[in-house]
């Protein structure tokens, strides 16, 4: 990866493998990368499942999985019930 600061913007430029850009992700959130983690265990788990294990409001979870959703890192994948969750190029 390089960087380059020009005037009037800065160019990023990211190598990339196989055509698919290597270590794209922004820094994560702790409870972020947690709830990353937890489903690739379980990649079934609620958020109120997820809330309970990491002891936080079930609306805190929804917030950081939309952000997840949002920056591509996962993706859900069939109805909200009875769906799963899929971790997109395996951060």
């Amino acid at each position: 990866m390089s960087i380059r600061n020009e005037r009037d913007y800065v160019l990023i430029t990211l190598g990339l493998k196989n055509g698919v850009v290597e270590n794209v992700v922004e820094n994560l959130s702790d409870r972020q990368q947690l709830i990353v983690d937890l489903l690739k265990k379980n990649n079934t788990l609620s958020a109120g499942q997820i809330a309970g294990r990491l002891s936080v409001t079930e609306r805190t979870i929804q917030r950081d999985l939309n952000e997840l959703k949002r920056r591509r890192i996962i993706l859900h994948v069939g109805p909200m019930k009875g769906g799963f969750w899929k971790i997109m190029d395996d951060q």
